[in-house]
Protein backbone atom coordinates (compact mmCIF):
# COMPACT_ATOMS: atom_id res chain seq x y z
CA UNK A 1 0.00 0.00 0.00
CA UNK A 2 1.35 3.43 -0.94
CA UNK A 3 2.12 5.91 1.83
CA UNK A 4 -0.47 8.30 0.38
CA UNK A 5 -3.13 5.56 0.57
CA UNK A 6 -2.13 4.78 4.17
CA UNK A 7 -2.39 8.46 5.06
CA UNK A 8 -5.81 8.76 3.42
CA UNK A 9 -6.98 5.68 5.31
CA UNK A 10 -5.83 7.19 8.63
CA UNK A 11 -7.62 10.47 7.84
CA UNK A 12 -10.83 8.65 6.95
CA UNK A 13 -10.86 6.61 10.17
CA UNK A 14 -10.02 9.60 12.37
CA UNK A 15 -12.86 11.56 10.71
CA UNK A 16 -15.26 8.68 11.43
CA UNK A 17 -14.27 8.74 15.09
CA UNK A 18 -14.81 12.52 15.21
CA UNK A 19 -18.29 11.99 13.76
CA UNK A 20 -19.03 9.41 16.45
CA UNK A 21 -17.88 11.86 19.13
CA UNK A 22 -20.30 14.45 17.73
CA UNK A 23 -23.15 11.92 17.67
CA UNK A 24 -22.44 10.76 21.21
CA UNK A 25 -22.18 14.27 22.58
CA UNK A 26 -25.78 14.86 21.47
CA UNK A 27 -27.21 11.48 22.41
CA UNK A 28 -28.42 9.84 25.61
CA UNK A 29 -26.74 6.63 24.40
CA UNK A 30 -23.49 7.91 25.89
CA UNK A 31 -24.60 7.16 29.46
CA UNK A 32 -25.33 3.54 28.48
CA UNK A 33 -21.96 3.28 26.74
CA UNK A 34 -20.19 4.72 29.78
CA UNK A 35 -21.71 2.04 31.98
CA UNK A 36 -20.54 -0.69 29.61
CA UNK A 37 -17.02 0.65 29.12
CA UNK A 38 -16.33 2.23 32.50
CA UNK A 39 -14.60 -0.76 34.04
CA UNK A 40 -12.21 -1.29 31.15
CA UNK A 41 -8.59 -0.35 31.71
CA UNK A 42 -7.07 0.26 28.32
CA UNK A 43 -3.85 1.11 26.53
CA UNK A 44 -3.65 2.77 23.12
CA UNK A 45 -1.12 1.40 20.64
CA UNK A 46 -0.17 4.23 18.28
CA UNK A 47 -0.34 7.96 18.87
CA UNK A 48 -1.02 9.25 15.36
CA UNK A 49 -4.18 10.91 14.03
CA UNK A 50 -6.49 8.07 15.02
CA UNK A 51 -4.83 7.79 18.44
CA UNK A 52 -5.54 11.45 19.12
CA UNK A 53 -9.22 10.98 18.32
CA UNK A 54 -9.45 7.70 20.25
CA UNK A 55 -8.10 9.34 23.39
CA UNK A 56 -10.89 11.93 23.15
CA UNK A 57 -13.54 9.25 22.62
CA UNK A 58 -12.23 7.06 25.45
CA UNK A 59 -12.09 10.07 27.76
CA UNK A 60 -15.67 10.96 26.81
CA UNK A 61 -16.74 7.40 27.66
CA UNK A 62 -14.83 7.66 30.95
CA UNK A 63 -12.63 4.71 30.06
CA UNK A 64 -9.48 4.36 32.14
CA UNK A 65 -6.60 4.99 29.74
CA UNK A 66 -3.58 3.64 31.60
CA UNK A 67 -0.80 4.24 29.06
CA UNK A 68 0.09 4.39 25.36
CA UNK A 69 2.49 2.34 23.24
CA UNK A 70 4.46 3.89 20.39
CA UNK A 71 7.83 3.79 18.63
CA UNK A 72 8.34 7.54 19.06
CA UNK A 73 11.17 8.53 21.36
CA UNK A 74 9.03 10.29 23.97
CA UNK A 75 8.15 9.47 27.57
CA UNK A 76 4.81 11.28 28.01
CA UNK A 77 1.95 11.93 25.56
CA UNK A 78 -1.28 13.67 26.61
CA UNK A 79 -0.20 13.19 30.22
CA UNK A 80 0.09 9.41 29.69
CA UNK A 81 3.20 7.28 30.07
CA UNK A 82 4.55 6.09 26.70
CA UNK A 83 5.90 2.56 26.47
CA UNK A 84 7.80 1.27 23.46
CA UNK A 85 6.68 -1.92 21.67
CA UNK A 86 9.48 -4.00 23.22
CA UNK A 87 8.96 -2.76 26.80
CA UNK A 88 7.37 -4.80 29.57
CA UNK A 89 3.76 -3.60 29.50
CA UNK A 90 1.58 -3.17 32.60
CA UNK A 91 -1.61 -5.23 32.67
CA UNK A 92 -4.72 -3.75 31.08
CA UNK A 93 -8.05 -5.22 30.05
CA UNK A 94 -7.55 -4.36 26.38
CA UNK A 95 -5.10 -2.65 24.03
CA UNK A 96 -6.70 -0.64 21.25
CA UNK A 97 -4.55 -0.56 18.13
CA UNK A 98 -5.16 2.92 16.78
CA UNK A 99 -3.14 2.78 13.57
CA UNK A 100 -5.01 1.77 10.46
CA UNK A 101 -1.99 1.70 8.16
CA UNK A 102 0.13 -0.50 10.45
CA UNK A 103 -2.56 -2.66 12.06
CA UNK A 104 -1.10 -5.94 10.77
CA UNK A 105 2.39 -5.07 12.00
CA UNK A 106 1.09 -4.08 15.44
CA UNK A 107 -1.12 -7.19 15.77
CA UNK A 108 1.86 -9.36 14.84
CA UNK A 109 4.05 -7.58 17.39
CA UNK A 110 1.52 -8.19 20.17
CA UNK A 111 0.86 -11.79 19.11
CA UNK A 112 4.58 -12.57 19.11
CA UNK A 113 4.67 -11.37 22.71
CA UNK A 114 1.68 -13.64 23.50
CA UNK A 115 -0.56 -10.65 24.16
CA UNK A 116 -4.03 -11.43 22.87
CA UNK A 117 -6.16 -8.84 24.66
CA UNK A 118 -6.26 -6.29 21.87
CA UNK A 119 -8.72 -4.92 19.34
CA UNK A 120 -8.19 -2.77 16.29
CA UNK A 121 -9.55 0.74 15.88
CA UNK A 122 -11.90 -0.68 13.24
CA UNK A 123 -13.22 -3.30 15.69
CA UNK A 124 -13.68 -0.63 18.34
CA UNK A 125 -15.50 1.57 15.82
CA UNK A 126 -17.79 -1.35 14.91
CA UNK A 127 -18.47 -1.98 18.60
CA UNK A 128 -19.51 1.65 19.13
CA UNK A 129 -21.63 1.78 15.97
CA UNK A 130 -23.43 -1.49 16.81
CA UNK A 131 -24.02 -0.58 20.45
CA UNK A 132 -27.53 0.89 19.90
CA UNK A 133 -28.59 -2.42 18.31
CA UNK A 134 -27.40 -4.37 21.35
CA UNK A 135 -29.29 -1.94 23.62
CA UNK A 136 -32.51 -2.85 21.82
CA UNK A 137 -31.98 -6.61 22.24
CA UNK A 138 -31.19 -6.88 25.94
CA UNK A 139 -32.44 -10.00 27.73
Amino acid sequence: MKNEDKYNQEVMVSNLFYEIIMILSNNCMVSELKQQKLKRRIALYGIGRVGEVLIKLCTMLEMDIVYVIDKKDIDIWNELKVFHPGDELPDVDVIIISSVAYTDEMCKSLSERRIDTYITASDFLTEIINFPLRMNFKD
